[in-house]
């Protein structure tokens, strides 16, 4: 008996088609869309990158097209398979449910949807810097089983640290050099498909040596006795021999064999053919017979059987005859392969010989009824407020930013500086005026509108001029502060020039008067050249006003018709107390007559009031957070020296304020606070009483920012800073 021996494409043939109806429930389910979102750029979306990027801050999202999978399939074993591209710094990182949805185009830091609990069931993955250039495999089959039965919505997974360190990169599907993007393995189980119809005959492979002949078997039944064959020829007769005795008679032998078949005759001479008879009908197919039974199984064949190792990997080692599965077709080891960098078997025809084809895509199975939502679930308890940290020191003045783009304009106060009677007001416009600050509640028309103070139908006082004050020692010149609208450095006329605010004096002012101007700073600056003092100027004054090139003098005896108290020595000075002027004691050295120079008077008298008004940009004009900005540095110094703030006050519009202000000064308005607390604004336009103040200093060159803060109410706020110089 023989043994067939099949050849190595009949086997591969036959390997094929077990394969196909154990194998093909591998499935491979490709990414529908992938990104990353970063901390660092909270608003920039990443989904058109070719990596996927994870470290502290950065997050990788990933969602499986499963539509490709039949209707009805049970998930045995489903992993997520990740090529590392590149590793900044080693760490770990487990893959985690996404509970809401997501797209790929629009996804940011702060739009990241919700995390889940753990796919992996609490087993983090570790990436190093020898992971570079391999693939990661990692086991999710519970969340995917929870996909494919519809338990849980697919919304896709998403990466994440789980250590504080580690910054590594995956392929993403945009990845189109590489085509190493995220997959999503899948083997389902359930019964076997039907047969699939026979595919077509294999070509003969050439025919193996002859095996060694096998035992004989036992003889078979008798055969049924064949034709008699035809007579042989007589042979020829023998001599005579001579005649024996004659023995018993023996017993009958056995058959001798058969003698061979003579040689065949020539053949005759073919006679001539009969015409052809008719073709007789077809006669009725005889009943099947019944099968026999069947024969034992034959002894095992020379075939070399193949070993199966699942889906390919890389970095694994492969020898002859070991079969995989890769992109959902079956591949056989025709050579040995050493990992860690194995070229795919599609890539690599040297060493894998392709048994079976993945299959075309099935139909896409119709969506799965949505699931209940479920219910939500009770809000945790609050947790208690944490004690106040301590202040912290007061940081150093930082440097000037750059300027600011003009801000909304603001509802409210218009500041238009001084009151000028030929210009016309409307309501809230605000102004100065001897020294006091008024708000129109009416519009009024120039060119011959009535001063503020005299017009109180037109005009509401928001802020009055200090009152006068003198202090200093006895002498020729009694040293003044107070609020002072003769004698100024900003600009202002003197002809406005108050009584009660004139300083008292006898003597000469020695520095020569500039351009009919009066000197009043350091650096020689000029009031105006057109502010020349004249007797018209002190009209309360009873005395002689002269002035020449050269020096000022005015010797006076009166101040508005009232008689100057004595002053005897260094016993006291002279100061107004509501109209009547009196004499307090004083102590100190006499000053010297005729030493005090024109810029000296004026920084000793110098007095000023700075205000701040700003109004609110929220819905119907009220205040909001950062309003304040509109009037950040109104109040500067540009002075040239350094100012000495004396009270800061501030009101509200709002009945029943709760606005505060904590004013600073420095560079831009940033710096040392001036009050010691933050000050509560007064209500309905009344201001309240001054703060107290912490830092009096104002340098020339800073403004001052309002900082507003507390309960912030009605639609505007004004702030007066006082001060001297």
């Amino acid at each position: 008996m023989k043994t067939r021996v099949l050849p190595r494409a009949a086997i591969l043939a036959a390997f094929s088609l077990l394969v196909v109806s154990k194998f093909c429930q591998a499935q491979s389910a490709p990414p529908a869309q992938d990104t990353y979102d970063s901390s660092k750029s909270s608003s920039t979306n990443y989904g058109t990158q070719t990596s996927l990027l994870l470290a502290n801050g950065e997050s990788s999202y990933i969602q499986f097209n499963l539509s490709t999978l039949p209707a009805g399939s049970t998930v045995g074993k489903a992993t997520l398979r990740l090529y590392v591209n590149s590793v900044s710094t080693a760490g770990t990182f487990d893959v985690y449910q996404v509970t809401s949805s997501w797209a790929e185009k629009t996804l940011t830091y702060r739009t990241a949807p919700a995390m889940g609990g753990s796919a992996t069931g609490g087993n983090p993955v570790s990436v190093t810097t020898a992971s570079a250039g391999e693939y990661l495999v990692i086991d999710i089959t519970p969340l995917v089983q929870d996909w494919v039965s519809g338990s849980q919505p697919n919304d896709g997974v998403v990466l994440e640290l789980t250590t504080s360190s580690g910054s590594f990169a995956f392929d993403s599907k945009e990845a189109t050099n590489t085509s190493h993007e995220p997959e999503l393995e899948i083997s389902l189980t359930g019964p076997v498909g039907p047969q699939g119809p026979q595919g077509a005959m294999g070509l003969n492979g050439p025919t193996g040596p002859a095996g060694p002949t096998g035992p004989a078997g036992p003889t078979g039944a008798t055969g049924s006795a064949g034709p008699s064959g035809s007579t042989g020829a007589t042979g020829a007769t023998g001599p005579a021999g001579p005649t024996g005795p004659t023995g018993k008679t023996g017993a009958t032998g056995s058959t001798g064999p058969t003698g061979s078949t003579g040689a065949t005759g020539a053949t005759g001479a073919t006679g001539p053919s009969g015409p052809a008879g008719a073709t007789g009908p077809a006669g009725p197919f005889g009943p099947a017979g019944p099968a026999g039974p069947t024969g034992p199984q034959g002894p095992q064949g020379p075939g070399v059987g193949f070993t199966y190792q699942g889906t390919f990997s890389a970095s694994s080692t492969y020898a002859i005859n070991d079969a995989v599965t890769y992109l959902g077709s079956t591949y056989v080891a025709t050579a040995a392969s050493q990992g860690p960098s194995n070229p795919t078997p599609n890539n690599n025809s040297a060493a894998w010989s392709l048994i079976a084809a993945a299959g075309a895509a099935g139909p896409t199975g119709s969506a799965g009824p949505a699931g209940t939502t479920g219910a939500t679930g009770p809000s945790g308890p609050a947790g208690s407020a944490g004690a106040p940290g301590p202040i912290g020191p007061q940081g150093p003045l930082g440097p000037q930013g750059p300027q600011g783009t003009q801000g909304p304009q603001g509802v409210g106060l218009t500041y238009l500086g001084t009151f000028d009677s030929t210009k016309s007001y409307v309501v809230n416009n605000a102004v100065t005026y001897l020294g006091s600050t008024y708000v129109a509640t009416q519009a009024s028309q120039g060119p011959s509108n009535p001063t503020p103070d005299k017009n109180p139908t037109v005009w509401s006082l928001m802020a009055a001029a200090g009152t006068a004050s003198f202090t200093g020692t006895a002498g020729n010149l009694a040293t003044f502060t107070g609020t002072s609208s003769g004698i100024q450095d900003s600009g202002t006329s003197l002809s406005g020039l108050a009584p009660k605010a004139s300083p008292v004096f006898t003597g000469s002012i020695t520095t020569p008067l500039a351009a009919g101007g009066l000197v009043t700073t350091a650096s020689g600056g000029v009031l105006s050249t057109e502010q020349s003092l004249a007797a018209s100027q002190f009209p309360a004054l009873s005395g002689d006003l002269a002035g020449t090139n050269g020096s000022l003098s005015v010797t006076v005896s009166k101040i508005n018709g009232v008689s100057l108290p004595a002053i005897s020595g260094a016993t006291g000075v002279l100061y107004d107390n509501s109209g009547t002027l009196s004499v307090a004691p004083i102590s100190g050295s006499m000053i010297p007559p005729n030493s005090v120079t024109a810029t000296q008077l004026a920084a000793q008298y110098s007095r000023g009031v700075c205000v701040e008004i700003w109004g609110g940009t929220g819905s119907a004009n009220t205040l909001q957070s950062g309003d304040d900005a509109i009037s950040n540095n109104t109040c500067f110094n540009d002075s040239g020296v350094t100012r000495i703030i004396t009270a800061v006050k501030c009101r509200s519009d709002s009945s029943s304020n709760k606005t505060t202000v904590s004013p600073s000064v420095g560079s831009a308005g940033a710096g040392t606070a001036i009050l010691g607390a933050a000050l509560t604004c007064g209500s309905s336009y009344a201001y309240s009483p001054a703060g107290s103040i912490a830092s009096s200093s104002w340098v020339s060159g800073t403004g001052i920012d309002p900082g507003m803060g507390g309960t912030i109410t009605g639609t505007n706020i004004a702030m007066i800073v006082e001060y001297i110089y």
